[in-house]
């Protein structure tokens, strides 16, 4: 699977709001319904904690964006193995209680 950049993507940090190269599968990824960058970024505007974001706040993001990319990448491998699994039939064994 190929992941595209979209350019022009808006990527905020702090009070910045960076256009770099974040895939669009990337910012887009959603768990729970909620796209996990912009609802991290989201709780960590200025305007709420009162200070850009330190170091370690960019690195995490970026280290979530990595962590979300592979995932991305892992997919196909996923799904084809879910299908296999999926298909095979278990053999229940009888136990007692």
């Amino acid at each position: 699977m190929k992941i595209r950049c979209m350019k022009g993507l808006p990527c905020r940090v702090g009070n910045f709001t960076g256009r770099k190269n974040v895939p669009f599968k990337v910012w887009n990824y959603h768990i729970g319904g909620y796209q996990v960058i912009k609802k991290w970024l989201s709780y960590r505007e200025k305007e709420l904690i009162g200070r850009s974001l330190t170091l370690e706040e960019i690195r995490e993001i970026m280290s979530i964006a990595r962590r979300i990319t592979a995932l991305l990448l892992l997919e196909p491998a996923l799904d084809a193995n879910y299908q296999v699994i999926k298909n095979l039939p278990y053999m229940w064994t009888s136990f007692e209680i």
